[in-house]
């Protein structure tokens, strides 16, 4: 299984992470999301953790480094699919500050 799948429909960029992210693998999926992300220019953004069941500090900057690269070429970001240590993560280093958390309900993106 590839560690990342990116899906666009009507402008929306759906980016689904199948792996865990520490340090090894935040810079793979760095260059893969923002390739697609130059090269697609979405209106919106969404990345979804459904497929992360481990997230170190590599995966804060994974999501501010898209956050700041997404912002610059006016697209909006948003975040789905954490499960609750991740959401922990991301409240307590103050993440959900510049980027909405997204519920997902019966597998829609709400």
């Amino acid at each position: 299984m590839d560690s990342v799948n990116i899906f666009v429909k009507n402008r929306t960029m759906t980016v689904s992470i199948c792996v865990d992210i520490d340090h090894h693998s935040s810079d793979v999926l760095r260059k893969r999301i923002d390739d697609e992300l130059l090269a697609k220019n979405p209106k919106e953004l969404i990345i979804d953790f459904s497929g992360v069941s481990f997230m170190d500090s590599s995966g804060i900057g994974l999501i501010m480094g898209r956050y700041k690269l997404a912002k610059s070429i006016g697209t909006v970001i948003s975040i789905c699919g954490l499960n609750s240590r991740c959401k922990k993560l991301l409240k307590l280093s103050s993440v959900t500050k510049f980027i909405p958390i997204k519920e997902i309900d019966n597998g829609r993106k709400q």
